[in-house]
């Protein structure tokens, strides 16, 4: 259920105390008002995601820490991917490790319902988590042409429904549980 592709999203309960430690998500979730502030995909056994201020990475799936305060999905794709399409996207994404972030633009697309009038250009220079996602997703010809730089982590998981990418979530802590883990309980 977290094969190649999935769409991974973390969001966190809305407190001052989060403001606090990470205010680039209160931000997110306070102007789109929608709890999910992050994203990433699965691509070979890895989550790629950009994040702040490390910029784009990849780590084991089993490796990703889980703050207990985090909500986490893992919304597989409703479509079967080839071997072909599987190593476009596994190499789309490596050539997208270590790109910069741009706290400025994640930010930005939870204002940009607000300010329209901001011209957005994609240099292709920096990037954030939706970004990320939405470009692997587009270049697949999964996703139309949207402004990269507009989409927030919300507005990706509802063009992907939309586009019948994906349909229903699984709880990702409940996906990654070992089997030593399962038999415990």
């Amino acid at each position: 259920m977290i094969g190649d592709g999935s769409l991974i999203t973390f969001s966190t309960d809305l407190n001052f105390k989060s403001f606090f430690k990470y205010p680039g998500k209160f931000i997110i979730q306070l102007f789109t008002k929608k709890k999910v502030e992050h994203v990433g995909i699965v691509a070979d056994g890895y989550i790629y995601e950009a994040l702040y201020p490390h910029g784009v990475r990849k780590r084991r799936i089993k490796d990703r820490p889980l703050y207990k305060y985090s909500h986490i999905r893992s919304y597989p794709l409703t479509i079967k991917l080839t071997k072909i399409v599987k190593a476009e996207l596994k190499d789309d994404l490596e050539s997208q490790l270590e790109k910069d972030y741009s706290i400025g633009r994640a930010i930005y697309s939870a204002f940009d319902k607000i300010f329209t009038f901001i011209d957005v250009r994609d240099k292709n220079k920096k990037t954030f988590c939706s970004k990320l996602v939405y470009k692997a997703y587009n270049k697949l010809g999964f996703l139309p042409d949207l402004n990269a730089n507009k989409i927030n982590p919300y507005e990706l998981i509802e063009a992907c429904k939309d586009h019948g990418l994906i349909d229903d979530w699984y709880d990702y802590r409940e996906l990654i549980k070992t089997k030593k883990e399962k038999n415990e309980k």
